[in-house]
Parts: structure tokens; sequence; C-alpha cells
């Protein structure tokens, strides 16, 4: 008698599906992981859930499968829930807009460092708020930019984190995200509490082509690097004197179409202005000091420069690189006229004349 060990049976297929856009592999009876899903997520804000019901049964989602998130660059919030207990290699690499985690696990999970990758440079993390310091003090959950218990709130459209017992920054709008003319106000009232709005995120504006103005508050001091960089469409920017510092590339390849430098700024940082292909005026008050690099390069369309400094400043030939100065004019103080006229780069410019009262309304 002949035996045939070869086995007929077929083996069953992994049972995956898909649930409001969010893909999961059954891993037991009970419960199901995160995988990749092949459409991506349209949605910049993913929320994943604690349980999941498939054909009437329940599962536990309790793992964040390989790459689950990776390469996503639509993705800019995402919620892990507390049933999670493993999050394996590259789930959320190289996810470039990531700008916040919100993590349930009342115990940091041990993660491989290409979990995020470099995603934790520009990313904040909240956590339960009992277990603050045990995130701050394990290995990659502290690497992230920011680590807080705190949830950001909206008031009148503006969306706020808070940064101590009296102050609030405006950071990304993750619902709706800006749309329009924008204003920022001094300060806000939240639960019954006022606090002092004194910092707008890196990320709050950045590549939003949606805005077209912004009033910015006057207890805002700093405009950090690349804030509105690549804001396309915004035309306007009102800016108080209590901002003191404009940091390099702030408006860079953004839209705007004039724009005046309060009092309170001295310097004006490299690459400012840098590719804002509508900029036609700009003017220039007497307390700046120093013009660094590049930081009016293709400018194509400047065509008035009113600068109040009365004695010309040394300035490299790049401060306009790529900017036709031949087709500018300068407008000065009338008694140094001349002293323009004899200087390196600001000789170039296609008239020198004098600043009229109009001119200095807004000094």
């Amino acid at each position: 008698m002949t035996t045939n060990t070869t086995s007929s049976i077929t083996p069953l297929k992994p049972l995956c599906f898909d649930v409001e856009g969010i893909s999961y592999l059954v891993t037991s009876s009970s419960t199901v992981k995160v995988i990749p899903n092949k459409n991506r997520f349209d949605s910049g804000t993913v929320t994943i859930p604690e349980t999941i019901t498939f054909k009437n049964v329940k599962y536990i989602v309790n793992k964040i499968g390989a790459s689950a998130f990776s390469n996503n660059y639509n993705l800019n919030s995402i919620t892990i829930p507390s049933s999670i207990c493993a999050v394996e290699e590259n789930a959320f690499n190289n996810n470039h807009n990531l700008i916040q985690v919100i993590c349930n696990v009342t115990t940091p999970i041990p993660l491989d460092r290409n979990v995020f990758g470099d995603t934790t440079k520009n990313c904040k993390l909240v956590v339960p708020k009992t277990s603050l310091t045990a995130y701050k003090t394990s290995e990659i959950w502290k690497n992230f930019s920011y680590i807080t218990n705190l949830l950001p709130f909206t008031v009148a459209g503006i969306t706020y984190e808070i940064t101590s017992e009296t102050t609030v920054k405006v950071v990304k709008n993750l619902d709706n995200n800006y749309v329009g003319s924008i204003v920022i106000p001094a300060s806000i009232l939240h639960n019954k509490v006022k606090y002092d709005v004194t910092e707008i995120s890196q990320t709050a504006f950045k590549n939003n082509e949606n805005i077209t103005a912004i009033n910015i508050g006057s207890n805002i001091t700093t405009i950090k690097a690349f804030t509105f960089s690549y804001c396309k469409n915004l035309a306007s920017i009102i800016i108080p004197n209590s901002v003191t510092s404009i940091e390099k590339s702030a408006f860079s390849s953004s839209g705007l179409i004039s724009f005046t430098f309060p009092n309170s700024v001295t310097t004006i940082e490299n690459h400012l202005f840098i590719g804002c292909e509508k900029l036609t005026t700009i003017t220039i008050p007497n307390t700046i000091t120093t013009m660094k690099e590049y930081s009016f390069g293709w400018c194509p369309k400047l065509t008035t420069l009113v600068c109040n400094i009365e004695s010309p400043l040394k300035i490299h030939s790049n401060v306009f690189f790529e900017t036709n100065i031949n087709a500018c004019n300068l407008k000065v103080p009338s008694k140094n006229i001349e002293a323009y006229k004899t200087t390196n780069v600001w000789i170039g410019f296609k008239s020198i004349m004098a600043i009229t009262t109009v001119d200095t309304t807004n000094l």
C-alpha cells in the first residue's frame, strides 16, 4: 500500500481589511495590527482606534506594523491608542510633514531607531500627564522636539498650544488649516485663563497657499526661520514693533507684494525674501545696521526700495542677487543722495532720489 504524503490542503490567505482608510491584518481571533494602506491617506489627521469591528467580529488593535505609515507626506498628525503594545520598524519613517504624535500608551513602548527616523526632529509628542517623565527619558521617544501632556485648542479659528502658565504659541490648525486673512491677537481667553500670544510655530503657516494676509499681535517678539516661506498667496503682512528679530528665510518664496520693516528690527537676515516673485516695494527703517547675503535675491518685480538709513551700509553684491536693481528706484534721505551714488551696490540702482513725506508715514 502506497501512502501519499503530499497535502492537498490550500493554506488560508491572511485576512486583511480596510476601515475608514486604515488597513488591518488579523493576527489572532481577537487582535489586529495596522499595516500599510496601498492607497495611502488623503487626510492629514489619522486616529488609530483601540478596537475595530469587521464582519461582526470585534478586534483589539494592538500593533502598528512595519512601514504602516512611512513615506506618507500628507500626514500631519497621528493618534496612537492605549491598546498598542508594539510598533514595528519604519512605521513612521520619512514622514516630512508629521508635526504631532498623540500617544495614549502609558508606558513608553521600546522602539528601534528607524521607527520614526528623522521625523522626531520637527514633531511634537503628546502623552498622558503621568507619563511625561518616562517619555522624556525613554530612548527614541525623548528625541521629539517637544513633549507635552497638553493638547492644542482653538479660539476664533486660531489654534494654540500652551507654553507656560501665561503664554501660548500659534500652531497649525490640523482640522481646517488657515484660509484667507488671519489676525493673530495679542492675548486670548481660554477656560477663564488669559494667555499672551508670544510665539508662532515654524510649521503653523509654512507652505500654506490659502492665506492672503497676516496681522501679527503685539506680544510676538520673533518671526522664526521659514515661518511664512512658500505662502504663495500671502500678499500683505502687518508686523508690530514688538518684533525685534525676523530670522533667515522667514518670507522666502512668499507672495508678498510690499513690505515695511518695523523700527524694532536691526538686521535683515540671509535669504529673508529670496524668491519673492511678486515683491515690488520694500521700506527699510533707519534702525537697520546689517543686511545679510541674498536677503533680496531673485525678486524680479522689485521696483521701489525706500531706504531710511542715512549712511549707506556696506553690503555684499549678492544681497540683490539676480534682482534687477537697474530697473529699481532707490529712495534715500535727501542729504545722503550723493553718498549712495558713490557706494558699491547702491550705485547700481536705476535712479537714486530723495524720500518724500509719503514714504515715511509708516516708520
